[in-house]
């Protein structure tokens, strides 16, 4: 079983989001496979944003069932790959768990363009911050699929 779990501050958009388009490309590989997320200051219990369920909604996908839980070192323990959205989050993990820091992948280094170093936080933004930062989340994911597993993005949900 291959484990990959996604990290972001409050678990409640960007690791959420990220998480369920990786169940989503990852429906067609042969290999077992388990995606979570979690959030290094999560209030638990709470449900994604209505705008991230929106976005992910328009684009065929669900976060209904999602709720925010803490980071845990057993998580992180548990990970085969620890996908980041910001840099501070690594070293948040690398500083309490440093035995994880090979296991940790920042999501933005898959990006295009040098100028993002992090996946922006929409956290109480408006409906075109959530929109950019979903198209970033996917085109990251689909660039390190690729990368890690030489899986294409031939049926890749594009719209916004």
């Amino acid at each position: 079983m291959f484990r990959i779990l996604t990290v972001c501050t409050g678990n409640v958009c960007r690791s959420p989001m990220a998480a369920v388009y990786l169940e989503h490309r990852l429906k067609s590989v042969e290999f077992e496979y388990e995606v979570t997320s979690c959030g290094i200051m999560a209030l638990t219990g709470q449900p994604a944003t209505d705008m991230a369920r929106r976005i992910v909604a328009a684009n065929g996908l669900n976060l209904g069932h999602h709720r925010a839980r803490m980071i845990t070192p057993t998580l992180v323990h548990e990970a085969d790959v620890i996908l980041v959205m910001e840099p501070w989050h690594k070293e948040w993990i690398v500083i309490r768990i440093p035995e994880v820091r090979d296991r940790i992948i920042e999501l933005a280094d898959y990006l295009d363009d040098p100028a993002w170093d992090a996946i922006p936080d929409p956290y109480g933004g408006e409906p075109e911050d959530y929109a950019f930062t979903w198209h970033l989340i996917r085109r990251a994911v689909d660039r390190w699929l690729e990368a890690r597993f030489g899986i294409a993005d031939n049926n890749v949900i594009i719209r916004q």
